[in-house]
């Protein structure tokens, strides 16, 4: 679930998703859904070519799209850490 962006509170109350499967992103964020390539380079998540609708709706949310739509074309780092549960 998507909490921020660029540092600023993201409204509770808004749709906000993110899911990476394989080599794919997709997710909404304000009134708009995207879709695109995911490509990990290092520590980096880096977005390939990115679909994203342009529907219209309240400031708020679409404030929130605008963000998002900024955002995606940005190398995102990112940190992975694994613990084993008991009996693994």
């Amino acid at each position: 679930m998507v909490e921020e962006i660029g540092g600023e509170p993201v409204d509770p109350d808004a749709p906000r998703t993110v899911h990476f499967e394989e080599e794919r992103v997709s997710g909404q964020v304000g009134v708009n859904r995207f879709t695109g390539v995911l490509i990990i380079d290092g520590d980096l998540l880096v977005l390939g070519p990115v679909a994203m609708t342009r529907m219209a709706g309240p400031p708020e949310l679409m404030a929130a799209s605008d963000v998002i739509a900024g955002a995606l074309g940005l190398p995102i780092p990112f940190s992975l850490s694994m613990s084993e549960e008991p009996g693994d």
